[in-house]
């Protein structure tokens, strides 16, 4: 996601040093350091690496501040809400369509140990297309919303 945002500054004839006035908030480490590979280092990270906690830092700071919201078309609309809720504006920006691709090639799980969702919907394309996990491989989330969405298919 963070590539297509600075592919499409590219596009409009921009690159980072637009954002130079600009605070950036990265909800995690895993954020943080992609923002690095395109050398723009975050400003805010919660201890707590979910939308929650990044809401809990930012609620008292945000009153009538122009937020833009960089998500999936899939993105679980709380923290909007709670960011509209202290005052602030918030414009939401779809950068990419969250769609399980055509070409997923035929794995044998049973080679893996370990296998890691990084959130909810990686975690609902695996079922739609392997349905289980073998019970010698371990399960691994970033983040408690993924790991509820684990739990709720009986991955973890």
């Amino acid at each position: 996601m963070i590539g297509l945002f600075f592919e499409n500054l590219l596009n409009f004839g921009f690159d980072a040093r637009i954002l130079k006035n600009v605070k950036i908030a990265a909800i995690g480490s895993s954020t943080a350091n992609r923002l690095k590979d395109y050398g723009i280092l975050s400003d805010i990270k919660p201890e707590f690496e979910t939308s929650l906690g990044l809401f809990e830092l930012l609620k008292d700071k945000i009153k009538n501040k122009k937020i833009l919201l960089l998500r999936s078309d899939i993105a679980d609309k709380g923290l909007e809400e709670k960011f509209k809720s202290t005052g602030a504006k918030v414009k939401r920006c779809v950068l990419y369509k969250n769609v399980i691709p055509k070409n997923i090639p035929e794995l044998d799980l049973s080679i893996f140990d370990e296998i890691m969702f990084t959130s909810p919907s990686t975690v609902r394309n695996f079922y739609k297309i392997y349905k289980s996990i073998p019970s010698k491989i371990k399960v691994k989330c970033i983040g408690e919303v993924t790991y509820k969405e684990a739990k709720k298919y009986g991955f973890v």
